[in-house]
């Protein structure tokens, strides 16, 4: 067999080698990235004392107005203590998007805590790409809010709800 011959077999060969292994590699990054996370349904309502309601609007400039890295964003209220978010992220030139869902629930510590269920940017999922500390960052931030509003006067969050268009959180007296 002739030199040229071998030697563009060879190269057809690994260019061939090259995209079965892209395929598989990508295929296999998609099924490591892609993961989601469950939250269990709200407990019954326990006795309380105030039933606070925040507006989907506020929640949507709080968001906003708390974060260099988001340029536009949009948060959707859902029944079940849930919302699905939309954010574009300040990232450079690119405006990358991302699509999410988070649940809200009592933190049975007198707070409200916020857990990221999905995030995906097209059909890759981030999840596993945000660092706890972001999670932590937001829950401090929500906290210290409740705390400068409610903790003051002796009162804890003791359940939260949602319908379509606000959050509800149920205070109770610290005890």
């Amino acid at each position: 067999m002739n030199t040229q011959l071998k030697s563009g077999l060879l190269l057809l060969g690994g260019v061939f080698l090259g995209l079965v292994a892209g395929v598989v590699g990508g295929w296999l990054l998609v099924r490591v990235l892609d993961k989601e996370s469950t939250v269990g349904p709200l407990p019954p309502l326990p006795a309380y004392d105030m039933e606070v309601i925040i507006e989907e609007t506020y929640i949507n400039r709080v968001m906003l107005e708390s974060s260099n890295a988001l340029t536009a964003g949009n948060v959707d209220m859902q029944p079940g203590g849930a919302a699905t978010f939309g954010v574009q992220l300040a990232a450079g030139p690119f405006k990358p998007v991302a699509r999410g869902a988070v649940a809200f629930r009592a933190d049975g510590a007198g707070g409200m805590a916020v857990q990221l269920l999905h995030v995906k940017m097209g059909r890759l999922s981030l999840l596993r790409l945000v660092p706890g500390s972001v999670m932590d960052e937001m829950n401090d931030i929500v906290n210290t809010e409740l705390v400068g509003r409610v903790g003051s006067k002796g009162l804890e969050v003791v359940a939260v709800a949602s319908d379509e268009t606000s959050l509800r959180l149920y205070l109770a007296q610290r005890e």
